[in-house]
């Protein structure tokens, strides 16, 4: 049995997954994230960057021309992320698993108008994009740190964003026999910091990171 935190709260299915593998479970959001008002204006394609972005999206969406987002083309980061779209009725052209990804194969060779539903703060790929390509970009939620300190040690943890980890290094730290288990390269890349015991799921997914996790400490019995 591994004992496991989690930086964000868990989708049941999930949670159920870890626990019917026999592993002890504790878990906690690491960040909250505020909604900012706005009303998007109209354009032939739209990005999310994440569900902060959607749960905006859908906060303010009496806000929004809800006919010209629904027949715009979509993309965005994470399956995830896509279903939360799909539930306001929208089409998501394309998902990739991290804003790199969905930058060079999908966003690069379109010569059209962007506008891309972010937080505050940006991964080093979409300042570039912004820059370079002269993408438009809305502001539309921003995150912040909630701290919390652990007096126990975990075999593993799971990290969710570069700003999950930098939330809970503020109160702790990565222990060397500690996993840090991180739901895509992006995140990886900021725990690489902290710690060389990774495991990076291929996937952006919380399922799929708990199966790779799962089949880790399967493999170590």
């Amino acid at each position: 049995m591994a004992k496991i935190l989690s930086t964000k709260i868990l989708e049941d299915a999930v949670y159920e997954r870890l626990l019917a593998a026999g592993h002890a479970l504790t878990q906690y959001n690491a960040l909250e994230a505020e909604s900012f008002p706005f009303s998007a204006a109209p354009y032939p394609v739209y990005v999310c960057s994440s569900q902060n972005a959607v749960a905006a999206l859908r906060e303010y969406w009496h806000r929004q021309d809800q006919n010209t987002l629904q027949t715009a083309k979509w993309f965005c980061v994470g399956e995830k992320t896509a279903e939360t779209l799909e539930a306001l009725g929208i089409q998501v052209t394309a998902t990739a698993e991290n804003a790199t990804a969905l930058i060079e194969n999908y966003l690069k060779p379109l010569d059209t108008k962007i506008l891309w539903f972010t937080g505050v703060r940006k991964t080093p790929a979409l300042e570039n994009f912004i820059r370079e390509k002269g993408c438009d970009y809305m502001d539309c939620y921003m995150t912040r740190a909630v701290q919390k300190s652990f007096s126990q040690d975990f075999d593993a943890i799971l990290f969710f964003s570069p700003s999950g980890i930098e939330s809970y290094l503020k109160s702790n730290s990565l222990q060397s026999t500690t996993l840090a288990c991180c739901i895509g390269e992006t995140t990886a890349e900021a725990a690489k910091a902290h710690t060389t015991d990774l495991l990076v799921s291929k996937k952006a997914s919380s399922m799929h990171l708990a199966v790779e996790v799962i089949n880790h400490f399967k493999k170590e019995l």
